[in-house]
């Protein structure tokens, strides 16, 4: 049995429709691919661009914490205050930093790091940075130090071109102080900051838990308070 033609001319007219619905379609897998393609180019430019290969970034704080003191179910809890000095050099996407803390617990730490830029094309751009550095921690008091590796990421997102939100989580690996003292936990920041030239001013909430464990038993450390400060970036 033969098929009219118009059955042809309407298949045809439905295969060309199709074709043409399927061109003009946005998906969320389109979405993200572009989203890949465009960060995979930040990146590109930034390891490539002449006009925004070195920065540097200086920053000073003071903090004001509450520190507890859990030692087998006994709390005590004090109110501490301390200083911070930070310094950040990048090469295009390659970062080093340097830090150095001191606080009025008779507690000294200074160390550095190097990582990576994943996100962002510069400091003054939404950004997420990744980083592996060494710490040494010295507690004067007891005559006590360690030296600790830990693993970082910080992320910085620009609501306005002079504001925004910023935050990050430290993983201190265990390490073992010159009086068998076992060291370990994390820091966790966020805060938000406000630029106006080359000057970034900034706040920040921080949690920091440092379970000291002796021949005596654990005593878990936790720290709790607001750094504030100023950055200056060239």
């Amino acid at each position: 049995m033969a098929i009219p033609a118009s059955a042809y001319f309407q298949l045809d007219l439905l295969k060309a429709k199709k074709n043409n619905t399927a061109a003009k379609q946005w998906t969320l897998a389109d979405w993200l691919s572009q989203r890949s393609k465009q960060r995979l180019a930040d990146q590109w430019l930034a390891l490539h661009s002449s006009s925004n290969d070195f920065e540097l970034n200086l920053s000073a704080a003071s903090e004001a914490y509450q520190l507890k003191i859990d030692t087998s179910g006994t709390i005590t809890s004090t109110n501490q205050y301390g200083q911070v000095y930070r310094a950040e050099f990048f090469a295009s996407i390659f970062n080093i930093a340097g830090e150095f803390e001191k606080t009025n617990e008779y507690h000294e730490a200074f160390g550095g790091a190097g990582g990576l830029r994943l996100l962002g094309t510069s400091s003054q751009s939404t950004s997420l940075v990744a980083r592996y550095g060494w710490r040494r921690l010295n507690d004067f008091a007891a005559r006590e130090h360690w030296e600790s590796q830990y693993a970082e990421g910080l992320l910085r997102i620009y609501i306005f071109s002079f504001f925004g939100i910023d935050g990050s989580y430290r993983h201190y690996l265990p390490a073992t102080s010159n009086l068998d003292g076992k060291l370990a936990g994390h820091r966790a920041t966020g805060g938000t900051f406000i630029e106006v030239s080359i000057l970034r001013i900034f706040a920040q909430y921080f949690a920091e838990t440092m379970p000291l464990t002796t021949a005596a038993g654990t005593a878990k450390n936790e720290r709790t308070g607001f750094e504030a400060g100023v950055t200056l970036l060239f």
